[in-house]
């Protein structure tokens, strides 16, 4: 199950507004040594599967294969200087490499950019 923070659950309600049965689905993608990617979109009904999470307002839609990768994680919503988006703080992606080979010399692991 995800977790949404304040912020995250009223910005979701407020691009949700008139969309009764919709939800924002979101996608965990394993991308090699980039780690988890998430892909947000509108859906306007869940899809048979999925896992549902409503807060106040706000739902949002994970289909069974990002479920997993997506456990724990917290949603936010930031706003800077250069607009706002939504960050994940995943706690299945912490000092790993996607990529699925353990011997990896992946750049994540070594440190570098």
């Amino acid at each position: 199950m995800i977790v949404l923070t304040d912020a995250a659950r009223d910005k979701i309600a407020e691009l949700l507004d008139g969309m009764p049965d919709g939800g924002i689905r979101i996608v965990a993608i394993l991308g090699g040594c980039a780690g988890i990617r998430y892909m947000l979109s509108y859906a306007e009904a869940s899809a048979k599967g999925d896992t549902i999470v409503r807060d106040g307002g706000a739902a949002v839609f994970l289909d069974p294969g990002s479920a997993a990768s997506l456990a724990g994680t917290v949603v936010d919503f930031v706003t800077g200087a250069g607009g706002g988006g939504f960050t994940f703080a995943n706690p299945n992606a912490v000092g790993r490499c996607s990529c699925g080979d353990p011997n990896a010399a992946c750049a994540s692991q070594r440190g570098a950019a």
